[in-house]
């Protein structure tokens, strides 16, 4: 999958549907390799940061879904 990413969205924020329940997270693209990707997620008074292996990642859109 990380070669659908482009390294271009790191810094931007970013829809990331995982899992087969096909949950959905929306936060910072930190980084990206051939494992995974990291995204920080800012809440009104704490940031949590999390990792999302390649194999659970079954979509990454640019931007906020409308979803």
């Amino acid at each position: 999958m990380e070669e659908q990413i482009p390294e271009a969205w790191v810094g931007h924020e970013v829809t990331v549907y995982f899992g087969q329940a096909q949950h959905k997270d929306v936060g910072t693209l930190v980084s990206v390799s051939e494992k995974g990707i990291v995204v920080r997620h800012m809440q009104a008074d704490f940031e949590e940061v999390y990792w999302y292996p390649n194999s659970s990642v079954t979509r990454l859109l640019h931007g906020r879904s409308p979803y």
